[in-house]
């Protein structure tokens, strides 16, 4: 069964609760997302070092799945988020 929310670049992917699923790569999101499309795709700002990605910025990412489905929720995730 498919959650209704995809987390791409999850720290810790063994935390993410259920109700959710998840990816480490751009790559793996943008190949999930063209198999069927999420109503909220949450993308952490930086993947890890080992994460090999086309997409290196999480912005394009965001992009290009809002363009894949209009009635798609985007958040970003940033660990250096300021006011």
């Amino acid at each position: 069964m498919r959650a209704s929310i995809l987390i791409v670049g999850h720290p810790f992917p063994d935390r993410v609760q259920f109700g959710a699923d998840h990816c480490t790569t751009y790559d793996q999101a943008i190949e999930i997302l063209e198999e069927s499309p999420y109503p909220v795709v949450v993308a952490a700002d930086r993947l890890p070092l080992l994460a090999q990605t086309k997409i290196k910025d999480s912005l394009e990412f965001l992009k290009r799945s809002r363009n894949a489905n209009q009635d798609t929720q985007t958040i970003l995730v940033s660990q250096d988020a300021s006011p």
